[in-house]
């Protein structure tokens, strides 16, 4: 699908982190930088198509010399899964 978009919510996970007695609490700077990460990302699947073709185009010796052909349909199919 060449006009396929995904949009995703970022998400992080942290472990709550053990804090004894004399710990001190969250750096103010270290919230807000948790805060501002969380979005949205938006993934236009035809530029990560274009992507992968250039990464994978530096490999399509290697495949070709190990017997196999180079498809990039494949490749990507593989690559998702």
């Amino acid at each position: 699908e060449p006009h396929f978009v995904l949009l995703r919510q970022k998400e992080f996970y942290q472990p709550p982190v053990r804090r004894g007695r004399n710990a001190a609490p969250p750096n103010r700077a270290e919230v807000q930088e948790k805060e501002q990460s969380k979005g949205w990302q938006l993934l236009h699947i035809s530029i990560l198509r274009d992507y992968l073709h250039i990464e994978l185009q530096r490999l399509q010796g290697q495949i070709e010399s190990a017997g196999f052909e180079y498809d990039l349909e494949r490749l990507i199919d593989d690559f998702v899964l």
